[in-house]
């Protein structure tokens, strides 16, 4: 029984140094794979910073290009003005501000107004339909009673065409009566509207004409506006050489 207890006791040891020894070589493991997770985050991490360094430096050069592309586009708009002010410097652009004014014999704006409208024609009529005299009847007998009977359809059928040309008549009055009507409506707005208009007209010009005493008046006063407006005219009116 001894010996019995000394081999399990025994067994039991080398099991428990097998267990320590599988465990310890689990954990040797797992830090080397670890330590192998790490080394590939720090190599990552490393390439990430690379990239982004790159990303930066390519950027900041692209900024730069587009700053000297500017920068140079600029320096040869201000020697493109240069030039332009070297030409008309020397160049007298006084403006005669009396020139500015609108003569009250300006041509109307709206010279179609002026134009009367076209009456309406007078239709066409139709003439009046005429009785016709049948043809004496042929034969020896009855030929009067052939006639009478023929003279009575004829006059009959010249009341139906007299009748509907009668009507034609009326429908042409009627429709030239609503024409005639309607144009002199249309005359009478374009009368108004004309008269409205030359009112209008005539007006924009004494008010221009008021602005521009105004402007003459601020400007022999120094106002800054108005200083500031005749420069304006002047550098529009001014000639300047054609540049590519």
């Amino acid at each position: 029984m001894k010996a019995a207890e000394r081999n399990r006791v025994r067994h039991a040891k080398a099991a428990e140094r097998r267990d320590l020894a599988e465990r310890r070589e689990v954990a040797r493991q797992a830090k080397d794979y670890a330590a192998k997770v790490r080394k590939a985050e720090i190599a990552d991490e490393r390439d990430r910073k690379a990239y982004e360094k790159a990303v930066r430096a390519a950027h900041a050069a692209a900024q730069q290009a587009e700053v000297d592309r500017m920068n140079s586009e600029i320096d040869a708009v201000f020697d493109e003005l240069e030039g332009l002010l070297a030409a008309t410097i020397n160049v007298d652009d006084h403006i005669d501000l009396e020139k500015l004014r609108k003569p009250l014999d300006t041509p109307f704006d709206m010279p179609d107004l002026e134009i009367p409208l076209v009456a309406p024609r007078r239709p066409n009529y139709p003439p009046e339909p005429k009785y016709v005299e049948p043809a004496k009847p042929k034969g020896f007998f009855g030929k009067k009673r052939k006639l009478e009977e023929a003279r009575a359809i004829a006059q009959q059928a010249y009341e139906m065409q007299k009748a509907e040309w009668g009507r034609r008549i009326s429908a042409l009055e009627d429709r030239y009566a609503n024409e005639l009507a309607a144009h002199e409506q249309a005359e009478a707005r374009r009368v108004e509207t004309l008269a409205a208009e030359k009112h209008r007209f005539r007006q924009e010009l004494e008010d221009h004409n008021k602005s521009i005493d105004q402007f003459i008046t601020n400007l022999s006063y120094g106002d800054a506006e108005a200083v500031q407006e005749y420069i304006s005219l002047v550098v529009e009116n001014s000639t300047y050489p054609i540049t590519s």
